[in-house]
């Protein structure tokens, strides 16, 4: 072996000494991480609670009854039809507006869905720190993404304007009205790199989250 290779040999070790010096000492330009998570997970859909208020329609004694399940908040009024309504020409009438017809022991009523007012199973409240160290203002599009064992879910898609050396939250808002059945992640990640987050949701447990 001459002088020349040996030459070569050791420049060109230094050289890969060097390039993984570099390569290691290099940082992430961007940094994402979780800053703050709340979620209210309902229970499968049960009734969370009967309330009765006495009302009178028409002059007759009826009753307003609203019942808070999972995914909804329901009010009915029921009216207690007196013996021999069917001939009473004024409840007739009224009965138009209360089509359901019902039997509680002797006692008849008609009743009528007032209202419905969705409420959701699942609401999440979360915030996502984005920093830009990478020297100029970038735009940096993101997607939220929910997955389970069957599907994934892209809750938002949207994008962040972040000036060099400065720092956003971005939001994480999302709700359901369907209840949550199985584990399901939640990832937030930058469109087109490595940099993401993301928890977990954990069904039947109030509120759960592992942020990895």
């Amino acid at each position: 072996m001459n002088q020349t290779s040996i030459v070569l040999g050791i420049l060109g070790g230094l050289v890969l000494v060097v390039a993984l010096f570099v390569t290691s000492s290099i940082e992430p330009v961007t940094e994402l991480w979780l800053l703050d998570h709340r979620a209210y997970l309902a229970p499968a859909p049960v009734f969370g609670g009967v309330y009765v208020t006495p009302i009178f329609v028409s002059g007759l004694p009826a009753e307003r009854i609203v019942a808070r399940y999972a995914t909804n908040i329901t009010t009915v009024e029921r009216v207690r039809l007196p013996v021999g309504y069917e001939s009473n020409t004024t409840i007739t009438y009224l009965l138009r507006g209360y089509p359901v017809l019902e039997r509680l022991n002797s006692t008849v009523y008609a009743s009528r869905i007032a209202s419905v007012e969705l409420v959701p199973a699942v609401r999440v409240r979360g915030m996502v720190g984005l920093r830009n160290s990478e020297g100029r203002d970038i735009s940096y599009p993101y997607t939220v993404t929910a997955y389970d064992s069957k599907s994934e879910t892209v809750l938002a898609s949207s994008s962040a304007v972040v000036k060099n050396g400065g720092a956003v939250g971005i939001p994480v808002n999302f709700d359901s009205v369907e209840p949550l059945r199985e584990r399901t992640r939640v990832v937030i990640e930058l469109t087109g790199r490595s940099e993401h987050v993301q928890f977990w949701l954990e069904p039947n447990r109030g509120y759960d989250v592992v942020v990895s």
